[in-house]
C-alpha cells in the first residue's frame, strides 16, 4: 500500500502541473471538490475541450480493519443546457472509465459513468449528480453500480 501511494504523488503533481493548460468551458479550467457516495473522497476535473473533460476521484479507507485506496478516472462528453428546469439549466455528461481499488486484492473495473451538472453563475462552482455502472475485471468479473453527488470549485 506505501509503494502505491508513493508512485501516485508524483502522478497527482503531474496533473496539476498540466491542469491549467486544460481549455475552458463554462465553469473554468480545472475544478477540485469532493464526491459523496461511492466513491467517498476528494474529486477533480478539467477540461480538455468544449463538449470534453476528464474527471477523477480519490477516496481511502482506513477503519474496520481495511485498508484500501479508491481511485478512479473517467473521459467524459459534456452536453451543455440539455435540460431545462425553469429557471435554471442542466448539463449532462457520459463516458467511459477506469477504477482501481488497491487492497489486499486489488480490483480494477471498466467504468460508464451517466449524470446531470449544475454551473454557477455567480461563483466558478460546479454541482453534480452521476450514477455509474462498473464492469469489474479483476480479481473476478462482477458488476456494480457506483453513484455520488458533489461540487467542484473551479480555478
Amino acid at each position: 500500500m506505501r509503494h502505491c501511494i508513493s508512485s501516485l504523488v508524483p502522478a497527482l503533481l503531474l496533473l496539476l502541473l498540466a491542469a491549467p493548460s486544460a481549455l475552458p468551458a463554462e465553469s473554468g479550467g480545472f475544478g477540485v471538490g469532493v464526491i459523496l457516495g461511492a466513491p467517498t473522497g476528494l474529486s477533480c476535473k478539467a477540461w480538455i475541450g468544449p463538449h470534453r473533460a476528464i474527471d477523477g476521484a480519490a477516496s481511502w479507507t482506513t477503519s474496520g480493519g481495511e485498508h484500501s485506496l479508491y481511485l478512479h478516472s473517467d473521459l467524459l462528453r459534456q452536453n451543455h443546457h440539455a435540460l431545462h428546469l425553469d429557471p435554471v439549466w442542466l448539463d449532462w455528461h457520459y463516458g467511459v472509465g477506469i477504477a482501481i481499488r488497491f487492497k489486499e486484492e486489488t480490483e480494477m473495473g471498466l467504468r460508464i459513468p451517466v449524470g446531470l451538472d449544475y454551473s454557477l453563475t455567480s461563483i466558478p462552482m460546479e454541482l453534480f449528480v452521476e450514477i455509474v455502472p462498473v464492469m469489474l475485471l479483476t480479481p473476478d468479473s462482477s458488476f456494480d453500480i457506483d453513484g455520488g453527488i458533489g461540487l467542484r470549485i473551479f480555478f
